[in-house]
C-alpha cells in the first residue's frame, strides 16, 4: 500500500475523529470553569487551579501513550487499535465531569472537598481523552507519506474539529438553556455528547488505515529494568527538543493554545455579563463556522507556497478579529456585529488553529532524518504534554488568577462595569501578544514542499545504504530544518 492513494472515505474518516478533539475542548475550555465557579461553587482561582492540575497531572501519559503506539503491533495496526478501546471509557466518562452530587456549602461540603472531586473527575476524562487522540495524531504521518494529501488530511482533521465546535457553542447553550442553566442542563447536555463523541470512533477506525513502516530496533528490551525503560524513555522524550522544526512549530501552538484558552473563557462571560444578551450566545458559533468555512483556501494557499506563510496570513487577521471584541458595548451590540467580530476571528483562527497542528506530520519526518526512526507517536504525546504543562503551570491557573483579581464573583452574580472593563483588557490584549509572538517565530520554520521533498529524498537515499554525500544544497537543507549539522545526520545513518 505504499503508493496508495487516499479516497474521499479517506478524508472523511480521519477527519471526524476531531469531532470528538474539537467538540470535547470547546465545552471544557468555554463551560467548565462556569460550571465550576457558578453550578459548583468553588472560586475562579481554585477553578483555574483544578483545570491545571489536572492537566499536569496526565501530562506525561501523553507521550507514555504515544510511545506505547509507536512499539506495538497488532492485526488492527498501531494506531487504531486505541479506538475500538477508547469507545465506552468516553461514554462513561465524560459526564463525570458535569454532574453535581458535591455542591460548595450544601451537607457540609467545603471547596477543597469539591475541588478534589472535581479534580478526580477530570483526571478521569483526560486519561481517557489521550488514549484515544494521542494516537489520532500520530496516525496522519501512518497514511500517507504525501505532503499535499497530509496537508488535505490535516484539513479535513481541523475542519471536523471546527464544525464540532460550532455544534459545541451551538447546541451546548441551547440545551443549557432549556434548563435555566442549571445542574441538570450540564448533565444533560454531557450524556448527549458523550454518546456522540463515542459513536464517532467507529467510522474513523472503518475508515482509516495503516502504511506498512520500516522496522526500527526497539530499544525498550525485556531485560531491562523499570528505572533503565524508564530513563530510555525520558531520553527519548528530550530527544525531540534537538529538532529545530519542532521546536518552532511547538511554540507557535502553545502559544496559539493560550491565546484561544483565554477566548474561550472570556467569550461566555463577555456575552452573558458584559453585554447581558445570553441569547447572542449561539451567535459566536459563526468563529468556528467562519473557520470551516475559509478552510479550502488556507489548505491552497499552504500547498501552493508554505505552511508558515499561510500561519501568517491568518494570524494578522486573528489579531484583527480580537481587537475587534473592543467594539462590543452594551449600546453598540447587535446580532450582526456579533457575528461580523466573531466571523473575523474565525477568518484568521482557521489558519493558525490547523497550520501548526498539520506542520507535526511534516515533523516527524524531519524526526527520521535526525534519529533513523518512526516516532510520531511519541511526538504527539511531547505536544500534548507540553501544551497540558503549559496549561497547568501558567495559563490556567494564570486564567484564575486574572479572573479573581479583576473582581470576577462565583456563584452566577451580576458583576460590576469595573471587573467587566478590566477583564475585557486583560483577555484581549494578552492573546493579541502571545499572537504576535508566534507570528515572529513562524520564520524559523523552514519546511516548505521543496524542502520536504529533498529531505524525502535523503532520507530514502541513506535508508538504501547511500554511501557519498549529497550536495552542497541539500545538506543546507538538512541543516535548516534539522538544527544539525549534516555531519552528526550522516554518522546517525551510518552505524
Amino acid at each position: 500500500m505504499a503508493n496508495y492513494k487516499l479516497s474521499l472515505k479517506n478524508y472523511i474518516a480521519y477527519g471526524m475523529g476531531d469531532l470528538f478533539g474539537g467538540g470535547a475542548f470547546t465545552l471544557i475550555a468555554s463551560l467548565f470553569i462556569l460550571f465550576l465557579t457558578n453550578i459548583v461553587g468553588i472560586s475562579p482561582v481554585m477553578a483555574g487551579t483544578l483545570f491545571g492540575l489536572g492537566r499536569l497531572g496526565i501530562g506525561l501519559i501523553d507521550p507514555i501513550v504515544g510511545n506505547f503506539s509507536d512499539n506495538i503491533r497488532t492485526k488492527y495496526g498501531r494506531r487504531r487499535v486505541f479506538f475500538l478501546y477508547g469507545m465506552l471509557p468516553i461514554i462513561l466518562t465524560f459526564p463525570l465531569m458535569w454532574c453535581s452530587p458535591i455542591i460548595v456549602g450544601k451537607n457540609g461540603v467545603t471547596e477543597f472537598m469539591a475541588f478534589l472531586y472535581y479534580l478526580g473527575m477530570y483526571l478521569l476524562f483526560d486519561i481517557v481523552y489521550c488514549f484515544v487522540i494521542t494516537p489520532y495524531a500520530a496516525l496522519i504521518a501512518d497514511m500517507t507519506r504525501d505532503y499535499k494529501e497530509r496537508v488535505r488530511l490535516s484539513a479535513f482533521r481541523m475542519g471536523f474539529s471546527q464544525f464540532a465546535s460550532v455544534l459545541a457553542t451551538s447546541i451546548a447553550p441551547l440545551l443549557l438553556g432549556s434548563f435555566n442553566y442549571s445542574r441538570n442542563g450540564y448533565l444533560v447536555m454531557s450524556i448527549i455528547f458523550a454518546i456522540f463523541f463515542a459513536c464517532i470512533w467507529i467510522f474513523v477506525f472503518w475508515g482509516t488505515f495503516e502504511l506498512p513502516i520500516p522496522e526500527d530496533k526497539n530499544e525498550f528490551k525485556p531485560n531491562q529494568s523499570k528505572i533503565d525503560n524508564a530513563l530510555l524513555f525520558l531520553k527519548e522524550l528530550l530527544s525531540t527538543l534537538k529538532n529545530k522544526s519542532f521546536r518552532a512549530q511547538l511554540s507557535m501552538f502553545l502559544l496559539d493554545a493560550a491565546a484561544l484558552d483565554m477566548l474561550m473563557i472570556i467569550t461566555p462571560i463577555l456575552v452573558k455579563d458584559d453585554l447581558m444578551r445570553s441569547d447572542l450566545v449561539p451567535y459566536v458559533s459563526s468563529m468556528w463556522l467562519i473557520q470551516l468555512l475559509v478552510l479550502p483556501f488556507y489548505v491552497h494557499l499552504a500547498n501552493k507556497y508554505n505552511k508558515a506563510f499561510t500561519y501568517r496570513v491568518g494570524a494578522m487577521i486573528w489579531i484583527l478579529g480580537i481587537l475587534s471584541l473592543f467594539l462590543l458595548t452594551k449600546h453598540s451590540v447587535s446580532v450582526f456585529l456579533i457575528i461580523c467580530c466573531f466571523g473575523l476571528i474565525g477568518l484568521g483562527l482557521s489558519s493558525c488553529y490547523m497550520i501548526p497542528q498539520s506542520m507535526l506530520s511534516f515533523v516527524v519526518e524531519v524526526d527520521v532524518l535526525i534519529s533513523t526512526k518512526s516516532r510520531p507517536g511519541l511526538y504527539a504525546g511531547a505536544m500534548s504534554f507540553c501544551r497540558k504543562f503549559s496549561q497547568a503551570i501558567i495559563i490556567l491557573p494564570g486564567i484564575g488568577y486574572l479572573m479573581s483579581m479583576s473582581g470576577y464573583q462565583k456563584g452566577g452574580v451580576i458583576q460590576s462595569p469595573e471587573t467587566m472593563f478590566t477583564l475585557k483588557i486583560l483577555f484581549i490584549l494578552i492573546p493579541v501578544a502571545l499572537v504576535i509572538i508566534a507570528f515572529i517565530n513562524s520564520y524559523k520554520f523552514c519546511l516548505t514542499p521543496t524542502n520536504f521533498k529533498l529531505m524525502k529524498q535523503e532520507i530514502d537515499r541513506l535508508r538504501d545504504g547511500g554511501k557519498e554525500y549529497p550536495s552542497i544544497e541539500v545538506q543546507q537543507v538538512c541543516e535548516k530544518i534539522t538544527g544539525q549539522q549534516y555531519s552528526k545526520l550522516y554518522l546517525a545513518w551510518s552505524k
